[in-house]
């Protein structure tokens, strides 16, 4: 009698160890079921967030390839209609004549800066487009950025200053892939600065380099946009630059040759005051 007791209790002991193991076990898949789960729902937020963002760039490249074929065939609607009329009007007066030309030319030489951003813009993704690295005086390079654009800043009764010391020592870079970096910045300025505004191009001089900035009384630009908008496919879906034209393509050409210069162009911005566009160049000698 007493070894069925003794063995009733320890049958009893062992099923409660048992419930005891296999609950532990329960709880411990639970928690691995649980964090699973959590994983699970994180990586479908993670896809959800990811198929959003395809979304909008399928979007924004449809926005390009609209733009960009809207810039090709503005200008030769231009050039079509300005030889059209040429042909049909052989007794035209000759100032006629010049003014329907310099229209063809004008809007050749339009097309021609756009195939030139696009096949650009091109090699720069590509890792393919050629620097010439050397001495370069980075007064040279302003005066002919300024030069570039002084007619249409005249015409739009803007105020253009340059801030450079004379003394400014050389800098390592492309010295053209410097003009077209600088024509980009200015020409950018110039479109989003109001009539009457201003623009100021200065340089200073650091220890081991050469800091460049761009300062306009602009539009400026919203801080939550200030980290895109040297994306060519964000840039054509900016409202302002619907309304004031362009490709939209020279924010991303310029911060591709700054780059392989070893340097980035930061921004600092506010809507209604205006943006201050900066980089820097090695001082030429520097390593």
């Amino acid at each position: 009698m007493f070894f069925f007791f003794f063995y009733f209790f320890w049958l009893n002991d062992i099923f409660k160890l048992t419930a005891k193991e296999l609950l532990d076990i329960r709880k411990k898949l639970e928690t691995r079921i649980e964090i699973a789960n959590m994983d699970l729902e994180e990586k479908n937020r993670e896809l959800i967030v990811a198929n959003e963002e395809l979304k909008k760039l399928d979007e924004l490249k449809s926005d390009f390839i609209s733009l960009v074929s809207h810039e090709l065939k503005t200008p030769l609607s231009a050039i079509r209609t300005s030889a059209e009329f040429l042909e049909s009007e052989g007794t035209a007066k000759p100032e006629v004549q010049k003014e329907m030309l310099s229209i063809i030319i004008r809007n050749i030489d339009r097309q021609t800066r756009l195939i030139n951003d696009i096949l650009d813009l091109s090699k720069i993704e590509a890792g393919k487009m050629e620097f010439r690295m050397d001495q370069v005086d980075f007064n040279e390079v302003a005066d002919t950025a300024l030069e570039n654009i002084s007619q249409l800043s005249l015409k739009k009764k803007l105020t253009v200053s340059k801030d450079i010391p004379p003394e400014l020592p050389l800098v390592f870079a492309d010295k053209e892939k410097l003009i077209i970096v600088l024509n980009n910045l200015l020409g950018n300025a110039l479109k989003f600065t109001p009539e009457g505004g201003s623009i100021l191009l200065s340089a200073n001089q650091y220890p081991d380099k050469i800091e460049i900035r761009v300062k306009d009384t602009g539009i400026g630009i919203e801080k939550e946009n200030v980290g895109k908008i040297f994306d060519k496919f964000y840039q054509v879906d900016s409202t302002s630059r619907r309304k004031i034209g362009g490709s939209g393509l020279g924010l991303s050409i310029s911060s591709g040759i700054v780059k392989a210069h070893g340097s980035e162009i930061l921004v600092d911005s506010e809507p209604g005051k205006g943006s201050t566009f900066y980089f820097s160049l090695k001082k030429y000698g520097r390593s």
